[in-house]
């Protein structure tokens, strides 16, 4: 902990944390509609060796390409006044039996991906299914360009 972690209001609680629930639902939402668009893009332009599978329960879709696998698994995060889901890319290292992270993301009420550092890196005033696609492509390559090993 730091010495920032106590300096808060407590009458905002309650607001800050139904900002924070509002905002991660609607990502995870956002999540789980971009998991549905990429399995039908799978479905009718990639190769059989791409699998991608989620359980809406459990927070986290799994996923093989060339035979590495990989899960994004989702948490919730509040920064500032504002609730996000965080998707964390792992990849199964099956010679260490564990998964290492490969990186993260967020995704925000609006449906904005953004990075670590909090910079936008897909709007949501792009068209839906070029981002969708280039997110999708994006977290393809992380995968194959991991050295597990390494």
């Amino acid at each position: 902990m730091e010495l920032s972690d106590f300096d808060y209001n407590e009458d905002n609680f309650g607001k800050d944390l139904r900002r924070a629930e509002v905002g991660f639902k609607r990502g995870k939402t956002y999540f789980l509609d971009l998991v549905d668009h990429w399995q039908r893009f799978i479905d009718a332009k990639l190769s059989s060796d791409i699998v991608l599978k989620v359980d809406p329960g459990s927070d986290m879709a799994t996923g093989v390409i060339l035979g590495k696998q990989f899960a994004l698994h989702l948490s919730q995060v509040s920064r500032g006044e504002h609730g996000l889901t965080a998707v964390l890319l792992t990849l199964n290292d099956r010679v260490n039996k564990s998964e290492l992270e490969l990186d993260r993301f967020y995704l925000n009420a609006r449906g904005e991906v953004l990075s670590k550092t909090g910079e936008l890196l897909l709007s949501s005033q792009e068209d839906d299914s070029s981002a969708s696609i280039r997110l999708f492509y994006a977290i393809l390559l992380r995968v194959l360009k991991a050295e597990p090993w390494a």
